[in-house]
C-alpha cells in the first residue's frame, strides 16, 4: 500500500497546490477563523468551457485545412483573388538551350477567415467563503450533521446563463441585495478595502443562495440531502434541487466549544485587552496634552 498512498499524495497535492491558489487559500481560511471564529472552504470539480475567436487574414486553402484539424470551427469566411508572381520555365528560340525563367502574374485565392475555438478546462476548485455568507443551522455541531447550510453569492446574469437557467427564468428574478442587504462585517470589510457598496455594473446582480437541506419528499422515507440553489428570499425562485451525497464545504475554528458549531476566536480572548489598553492610551495622551498645552484663563 505504500506506493498507492504515496500516489494519492501526489494527486492531491497536485490538485491542491498546483491547480489552486493554495498559499492563499490557507492563510484567507486561518484568517478567519482566528479573527470571526469559523473559515469556510467550499471544494468542488469545475468544468470550463472558454470560447476564444481567432481572425486570419490571406491564407491558402492549405492552411484552412489545417485550421480545421486543430478543431477550430468556421464562422465566417470570406474568398479574394490576389496577384502572386511566379517564376516559370519559358522555351528559348535556340532549341539547345535550357528553358530560361521568367516572372509571371497568378491569380491565388486566399481566405479571410474568423475560427471560435473551445477549450474546456477540468479542475478540481478549492475557494474561500466569507463567514458572513454562510449561514448554518444554530442546532449543528458541524457540518455533516447540520439540516440546513447555505451559501450566499452574487451572480452576473452571463454567470446563470453558464449555469444553465433561462433567460425567461432570470428575466424573473430579482435583481440586487433588495431585501438583503450587506452585513456590518461585509460593509466595515469593504470599508477598509476601499470598496463601495456596489457591484460591477451597479444592481444588475442577483442574489443566489446555495443551500444543502435535509429533507424528504415522502413523509415515509428517510430524509435526503438536497442541494437546493434559490434567488431571493421573501419569494424565492428555485432555480435547482438535485440530491448530492455531501456538502462540499470544510470548516475550520481555532477553539472549539462542545455541542456547538461556532467555536472562539482568539480575537475574542484580546478584544478586553485591547479595549483596556485603548483606554489608558487615551488617557494618558490626554493627560500629556493638557500638561504641555494647559488651557489658557482670561480674567476680565
Amino acid at each position: 500500500f505504500a506506493d498507492q498512498a504515496a500516489q494519492a499524495t501526489d494527486m492531491v497535492n497536485y490538485l491542491f497546490f498546483e491547480q489552486n491558489d493554495a498559499f492563499k487559500v490557507l492563510y484567507t481560511w486561518f484568517w478567519d477563523a482566528l479573527v470571526t471564529k469559523n473559515g469556510f472552504v467550499k471544494y468542488y470539480f469545475d468544468e470550463k468551457t472558454t470560447k476564444t475567436e481567432e481572425k486570419y487574414t490571406g491564407i491558402t486553402e492549405m492552411q484552412l485545412a489545417k485550421l480545421l484539424e486543430n478543431g477550430a470551427t468556421i464562422s465566417e469566411v470570406k474568398e479574394r483573388m490576389i496577384e502572386v508572381p511566379t517564376v516559370v520555365p519559358q522555351p528559348q528560340q535556340d532549341p539547345n538551350l535550357p528553358p530560361a525563367p521568367v516572372e509571371v502574374t497568378q491569380q491565388v485565392p486566399v481566405y479571410d477567415v474568423k475560427t471560435v475555438k473551445e477549450t474546456v478546462e477540468h479542475k478540481y476548485v478549492v475557494e474561500n467563503i466569507a463567514p458572513e455568507n454562510v449561514f448554518i443551522d444554530e442546532y449543528a455541531t458541524c457540518i455533516d450533521d447540520a439540516r440546513f447550510i447555505a451559501i450566499k453569492s452574487k451572480k452576473t446574469r452571463s454567470d446563470l446563463l453558464a449555469m444553465g437557467v433561462k433567460p425567461s427564468v432570470i428575466d424573473e428574478l430579482p435583481k440586487g441585495a433588495g431585501e438583503f442587504p450587506l452585513t456590518d462585517d461585509a460593509v466595515e470589510r469593504d470599508s477598509v478595502n476601499d470598496i463601495e457598496d456596489a457591484f460591477i455594473g451597479g444592481d444588475d446582480y442577483y442574489v443566489l443562495f446555495e443551500a444543502y437541506i435535509r429533507y424528504s419528499k415522502d413523509e415515509n422515507k428517510e430524509d435526503k440531502l438536497h442541494q437546493v440553489i434559490f434567488c431571493g428570499i421573501n419569494s424565492p425562485y428555485i432555480l435547482f434541487d438535485t440530491v448530492v451525497d455531501e456538502v462540499p464545504m470544510a470548516m475550520l475554528t481555532p477553539f472549539i466549544k462542545p455541542y456547538s458549531i461556532n467555536g472562539e476566536s482568539l480575537v475574542e480572548d484580546v478584544m478586553d485587552i485591547q479595549r483596556v489598553n485603548t483606554s489608558l492610551y487615551r488617557n494618558m495622551l490626554d493627560y500629556i496634552y493638557q500638561s504641555i498645552s494647559p488651557p489658557w484663563e482670561v480674567e476680565d
